[in-house]
Parts: C-alpha cells; structure tokens; sequence
C-alpha cells in the first residue's frame, strides 16, 4: 500500500507484509445423562495485522500487530420436563495479544490504531421453557468482565484497567409470547420482550460523556397468522418506554468533550408478510 499521510506534512508512506497463520481447536464432550451434555474446548483465532497512515521511521514501524485470541469455553446443554424446559449454560475466557484499539487524539486529524493484551471472561445462562403448545418463556442472563491489561503506545499506562468499549457487565433478556388458537387454525401471537444493559462505556478511555447508565428496553407486538402459512399481519411497537439510549459515541464535537449517536426512539408501525 502506498500513500499520502494526513499527519506529517502529506509526507508519502508505504507498507508491504504478507500474513499467514495457523488455528486450531480442540474439544471434549460428555454426556452426564441422555438430556445432559457436558463440552469444554479450546481454541485459537487470528486476524490479519493492517497499518496507520504515516511513514515508519527507523525508531517506530506503521505496522498494527495481528491480533490473536487463545479462547477456552465450557458449559452443558440441557433438557428436562419432557423437553418442555431447556437450560443452556456456559462460561468462558479469552485472551487477545494485541488486540486492535483506536483513540482519538486532538493533536492528530486521524485516529491512531494501536494493540494492546485484554482478557475477557464471563458466564452465559439461557432458558426455554414451554408450558403449553401455546406458551413460551425466553430468558438469558449474562455476565462479561473484559478489561485492557497492557496498552503496546506509551503515555495509554493510566488507561490500563479499564473495560473495554461497549462492555456492559451484566445482560438480561425477557421475551414471552402467547398464541390464541382461532377454530379456523388461524391463530393470534401476543408477542412482549425486554432487555436491560448495565453501565459501559462507548471507548477505551473513558472520554467523559461516553458512558451510557444501565438501561431498560421494551418491545411488543400482535401478530395475526393465517392457518395455512400464507400470509400473516399484526402490529408492532419497539423501545415503548421512549427511553434514549446511546448507540455509538465519538470523542470529538462541539462542546465536546464527546458527540454521541442514539438508538431509534419509541417506534411502531404494521406489518404484513407472505410466503411463497
């Protein structure tokens, strides 16, 4: 790649670097009963490195390291109650080596990418249950702790600690519908979920302004399903509450110190389908 850098005075760079890896996975499972399933893996990932936009200099190269991950998982799956209930759970660790962040720095007109090592760990729980051919129970629970160990840019030491971008500790998600069965076949869904994220923060840095509290979402919709599976209408409405949620943030703007972009307001509307 060749180009004109944006820092230093439109002074022109180059970088060349081919990029091979080798990724592996290994597993075992074991069933603790015929609707028990026990599994515990660890596996390898690897993404190409890239470059920033300036020269290298004999003291610093423009290359971004290649990003690698060394992940371990393990958890069962499960069903009871005549498969009514299933109960998924798993937890897991993972440890990136120079995992890719970008920060914005006001003394520069781009944003510099650089590594840093991360370790991410946590714990999932989901939950179907289905009392009835008519009702069903959705539940999810999880918990993420991934925070950045060691930054690769010096003067980033401060930094180091703090939870990485959009990373919201806890994650709760509700869904149930209900179905009213008409004579015809045809049937009516009554469909409502929620979801709550924990506090987290939309950059590695913490720019004030960036954080989004913990916050809860609703949703809901009626459904009506021709019997047959032709066609099917009903109404919707997403994030009843009108509650303003950040969706991504910048670290830039007037008055600053942070510009943030927010998710749709309360929303509704209708929808018909077919198929064919």
């Amino acid at each position: 790649a060749h180009g004109v850098s944006p820092d230093i005075g439109n002074a022109p760079y180059s970088f060349s670097k081919s990029y091979k890896h080798f990724d592996y996975k290994i597993g075992a499972e074991y069933d603790l009963t015929p609707r028990v399933m026990t599994y515990l893996t660890y596996q390898t990932g690897y993404q190409p490195g890239s470059f920033n936009e300036v020269p290298a200099t004999p003291t610093q190269s423009n290359e971004i390291r290649s990003p690698k991950l060394s992940a371990f998982t393990g958890g069962f799956k499960s069903r009871f109650m005549d498969n009514r209930l299933q109960l998924n759970v798993e937890a897991f660790h993972y440890t990136y080596k120079d995992f890719l962040i970008q920060a914005y720095d006001a003394s520069k007109p781009y944003n510099e990418i650089f590594n840093a090592k991360t370790k991410h760990y946590g714990a999932q729980a989901d939950m179907v249950y289905q009392p009835t051919a008519e009702d069903q129970l959705r539940v999810s629970l999880a918990y993420l702790d991934a925070t950045i160990r060691k930054y690769s840019k010096p003067g980033f030491e401060q930094y180091e600690g703090l939870a990485l971008a959009y990373a919201a500790s806890w994650t709760l998600n509700v869904a149930y519908h209900h179905d009213f069965v008409l004579p015809s076949s045809d049937f009516i869904r009554v469909m409502g979920d929620v979801r709550y994220e924990s506090e987290w923060w939309a950059d590695a840095v913490h720019t004030p302004g960036a954080n989004q509290p913990g916050a809860w979402k609703q949703n809901a919709s009626v459904t009506y399903y021709e019997g047959g599976g032709v066609w099917n209408a009903g109404v919707w409405i997403k994030n009843i509450s009108n509650k303003a949620v950040i969706a991504a943030t910048a670290a830039a703007g007037i008055p600053g110190p942070a510009t943030a972009y927010l998710e749709a307001p309360r929303t509704y509307g209708v929808r018909v389908g077919f198929n064919f």
